[in-house]
Order: structure tokens, then sequence, then C-alpha cells
């Protein structure tokens, strides 16, 4: 097996309750060439004081609050390991994580391993419901519909680089966009049965918790859209699995209040699809999109739900 190093970056906001649990999964691997690095992103408890008191065995940082994907990439600029597996503060990696995914990565089949993962809190652990099914075809199409957990992953130190790891404007969903743009880019991905984190399920902070805006899965798309040309990537396929996820994310963002993004996002689910396309597959909708278009047809479906609540005498909603 490969002697390659593997960074285990763990970015912390307010996680003094936690911090030391992680970073002790994370210098208990089995796998024995690890460095460990810890960006603290402006935390007001004692989650620095906790993060100091493991000395030279960890790299560490705390800066200013600029949210997670920033402290995951500065942990990722101040890591020089091959192999890289982010840590949430509140979440555990089992032992022998590291040394299983790489037996894997180490075969050049895949450019990701993934993990399942067990959830619990302080009282309880519950492992998710169903496993992540083996993956065929496109992983993108794969990884719309299956995604993973932030530490399930672990990367190939170049594929991160090659796609700007994540991108820090994002309040929610980062690992989500960022397996999709490493798909998108051709990244080839593998799923282990084994279920090597530990997520912990809590209410207290978490550096990535703001709620997200009516239209950022819609943003997320896009943005992928353009990820996907760039890399000259765009597939007939692909084609058609955007327009259906971009549609769908516009009816989000135009019942979410955010309808000039709607428009856009429907203007271009339709220029992917050849057609004025709307997700909703019953044929009367169908019908009226031809003649409405995707934001025509939406515009009229909000009319008649205000109509039946108000007939209900439920309200406008």
């Amino acid at each position: 097996m490969t002697q390659g190093k593997t960074s285990i970056l763990i970015a912390c906001f307010n996680a003094e309750r936690y911090v030391r649990e992680a970073i002790e999964s994370a210098l208990a691997q089995t796998y024995q060439n690890v460095e460990v690095v810890v960006v603290d992103d402006g935390s007001t408890d004692g989650s620095v004081d906790v993060i100091r008191s493991f000395g030279p065995r960890i790299i560490w940082e705390a800066g200013p609050n600029r949210g997670a994907c920033a402290a995951r990439n500065r942990a990722l600029a101040l890591s020089s390991g091959e192999f890289i597996n982010f840590l949430d503060a509140d979440d555990l990696l089992l032992p022998e994580k590291v040394e299983k995914q790489l037996h894997l990565l180490a075969s050049d089949e895949a450019d990701i391993v993934f993990s399942q993962v067990h959830i619990f809190d302080d009282q309880t652990q519950r492992a998710q419901e169903d496993l992540h099914p083996t993956p065929r075809g496109d992983p993108l199409r794969y990884l719309f519909i299956y995604p993973f957990q932030t530490a399930a992953a672990l990367h190939k130190r170049a594929w991160l680089e090659r796609v700007g790891g994540f991108r820090e404007h994002l309040s929610r969903g980062q690992e989500y966009d960022l397996h999709l743009r490493l798909a998108a880019a051709g990244a080839r991905i593998i799923v282990q049965p084994d279920r090597l984190v530990r997520c912990r399920d809590h209410s207290g902070p978490r550096i990535s918790r703001r709620r997200p805006d009516a239209d950022h899965n819609l943003n997320i798309f896009l943005n992928l859209l353009h990820e996907i040309e760039h890399w000259g990537k765009l597939t007939d396929e692909r084609r058609r699995l955007l327009a259906e996820m971009i549609a769908s994310a516009s009816v989000q963002a135009f019942r979410g209040g955010a309808k000039e993004s709607a428009a856009q996002g429907f203007a271009k689910a339709s220029e992917l699809a050849g057609r004025n396309y709307h997700p909703d597959r019953r044929f009367a909708v169908r019908q009226i999109c031809r003649w409405l278009g995707p934001l025509g047809t939406e515009k009229l479906l909000a009319m008649a739900r205000r109509i039946w609540h108000r007939v209900r005498g439920e309200g406008i909603e």
C-alpha cells in the first residue's frame, strides 16, 4: 500500500464540547503517515484552548470568522498530504478510516473513496437507514441522488486543487457542491460498504448551519453547468440531467420568492432541453408549459393554489 501522507483537515467553530474528540479520532488512525491540521474559524468559546492543548502533535491556526468553506480551504493550504480527509469538529473518524480507504484509493481505480456513516447523538446511536449503493454510470448522476457527509470522502489532493477546493461563499451544502464539481471534472468514485465516520446530530453551533436562500440549490446547479462546460464534459445525458435538476431548483426558487433567479433557471433548463421545460410531469401541466413556458406555468400554478386555499378557507399562501 502507498505510504503517501494523508492530511486530516478539521474546521472548527464554537465546538469546545466536541473538538477534542474529533482531533483525537484523527490522531488515532491506524495508518501512521497522517498529519492533522485544525483551523479555528473565529470561535468565541474555549475551542482555541482545546486545540492549543495538543501542542506539536497537530498543525493549527486561529483566524477570523469567514465560514466553513474558507476554513477548510485554509486548512488545505496549510497541509502537505497527498491524500485529504476533511472532518467537522463535531464528528469522528473510526481508527481504520484512512487505512481502509487508502487501500482502494492507491489502486488507482478511483480519485475519491466514500464510506458509509453512523449518525449519533449523546444518548443514542443510529445508522443511516440505507447504505449508499454501488455507483453505476455517470458519477454526477449518482452524487445528485446520493449526497455524502463531509468526512465520508478520502480525496486525492490533486483533484481538490484542480477544482479550486470549496466555494467560499456557500452557506450550506458545501460538500454536496464540491463532490458534484469533482464528478463534473471527471473524478472517479468508489463507495465502500464500511461505516467509518460517526456523524454527531446535535442542535448546538455548527460551522455550516445557516439557513440557505431560496435559490441556493439553483445557484449550485447553474455554477455546476458552467464548470461542466469549462471541462468540455457536457454530454447528452448530462444535458437531460441538468435540465431536470435546474428546472426543479427553479420551482423551489420561485416558490421561495426568488422569482428573478427562477426565471433565469427556467430559461437555462429549457435551453438544455431544447424546448419549454417544467419538471412537473402531469399531462395538463406539460400542455400548459408548451404555450406559457415554464415561468408562466409556475405563475399559473401559484394562482391556482391561492384560489384553492381561499375556497378551503385557509387564507393565501
